[in-house]
């Protein structure tokens, strides 16, 4: 337990991850390869243990509406979300939108009534929402507070034959960041986004009109001074 390397069971010669306590995650490390002692107890273990048949993924080229109508009952081009529209809305690297198209192939969602897809290569740190009124899906971060649905992509990713990666492995905890007004204004049958702005603006509006009352009773009517007021006591002590 002392040891801070940590091999991988499907490459354990060539893929490793050490631990840096300076960001509490571990990441890819050429090191522990030359810790021989190490690297050769993975390979021994590996060799010990009863390797699991994993499902090969489906490819990006096979989304269609006719796959959703396999994983969803009454699926059409009209169904929301479209999971079909494996377009994200804003302007994001090809790798990115691989990922959707991945997820979105694999069916990275635990039910067709949900909202949220799951990247199958880092599902603690990326999620996208759809977004009815565009057509398309969008980051959200939201989605990565709901615990169930993670577990649900992380076991997905664990029953499919995805290569591993080298990259940095997050170890944290389940986050619960506070819902954005994107985030609240797309999930179900709540507001639109938009919906959700105005009435932003609407609040905002009041506030900022009673503020304006406010200062204007001020100077109508300002406050009575202490030396006012004593003066009036005074004069009513005199008039007693």
């Amino acid at each position: 337990c002392k040891n801070w390397c940590v091999y991988s069971l499907i490459n354990p010669n060539e893929i490793a991850w050490f631990w840096d306590p300076s960001r509490d995650c571990w990441t890819g490390n050429n090191t522990c390869h030359k810790i021989e002692k190490e690297k050769q107890f993975a390979i021994e273990l590996k060799s010990k243990l009863c390797e699991s048949p994993c499902a090969q993924p489906r490819k990006i080229e096979e989304i269609s509406v006719e796959l959703f109508t396999k994983k969803c009952e009454n699926y059409s081009e009209d169904f929301n979300p479209q999971f079909h529209q494996a377009t994200i809305c804003d302007t994001s690297p090809v790798q990115t939108n691989q990922e959707l198209q991945f997820a979105l192939a694999n069916f990275a969602f635990s039910a067709c009534k949900n909202w949220c897809v799951y990247s199958l290569e880092r599902p603690f740190d990326l999620a996208w929402i759809w977004v009815p009124n565009k057509k398309c899906w969008t980051e959200s971060k939201w989605c990565l507070s709901l615990e169930v649905e993670i577990k649900y992509a992380i076991k997905l990713q664990q029953a499919l034959c995805i290569p591993p990666t080298a990259n940095v492995i997050n170890s944290r905890k389940i986050q619960r960041p506070t819902p954005t007004v994107e985030d609240t204004g797309l999930w179900g049958d709540q507001k639109t986004q938009q919906d959700a702005i105005e009435m932003y603006k609407l609040f905002g509006g009041i506030l900022l009109t009673s503020i304006v009352l406010l200062i204007i009773m001020q100077f109508l009517f300002p406050p009575e001074s202490e030396e006012l007021m004593r003066e009036k006591e005074l004069q009513e002590k005199k008039k007693q």
